[in-house]
């Protein structure tokens, strides 16, 4: 009996459209075809049939919204606003990062040219206005010579006395 109600199910397609991406993929969610109640399946339509290939291979991804909403850590679907505010804020990250990165590449190149030599004027100056450190004595060491004779006690820890 459960088959024929299966297949039935079958021919009336409750799947409805839930979103799309930027890319124009489509997502679809419909009820678990046991009718227990359990979450329902979420699919996806590339779409370019052949694209499906590039998302399996990894030469492309799904937004990370979309893949999250996919595997049910995600309750709502993303809506394209949020999708677009994302793609701005990879851009600014990507930007800085660039930045970023001509700024250490020009500390790097700075780093590499040899340092002018100070001005023998400036030494003698230097030197002078630098407190010269007093000789320091040495300090006793904490580890006191141990006998060779010597060896550990014995310990027993004394019981807790509970509060009154």
């Amino acid at each position: 009996m459960s088959f024929l109600v299966r297949l039935l199910q079958g021919f009336r397609s409750q799947t409805r459209l839930v979103g799309r991406d930027l890319e124009g993929n489509k997502f679809y969610e419909s009820p678990n075809a046991l009718g227990d109640g359990s979450r329902p399946r979420r699919t996806v339509q590339y779409h370019d049939p052949e694209a499906v290939w590039d998302y399996v291979g990894g030469k492309r991804r799904l937004p990370v919204q979309w893949s999250m909403w996919l595997s049910y850590t995600r309750p709502h679907a993303p809506t394209l606003e949020e999708l677009q505010l994302d793609i701005e804020r990879q851009r600014r990250v990507l930007a800085n990062a660039a930045i970023l990165e001509a700024q250490e590449q020009a500390q790097k190149l700075a780093s590499l040219e040899p340092p002018t030599p100070p001005s023998v004027q400036n030494t003698i100056e230097a030197s002078q206005l630098r407190p010269q450190p007093e000789a320091e004595q040495p300090k006793e060491s904490p580890w006191k010579a141990v006998p060779e004779s010597w060896q550990p006690e014995s310990w027993s820890p004394q019981p807790r006395k509970k509060a009154s």
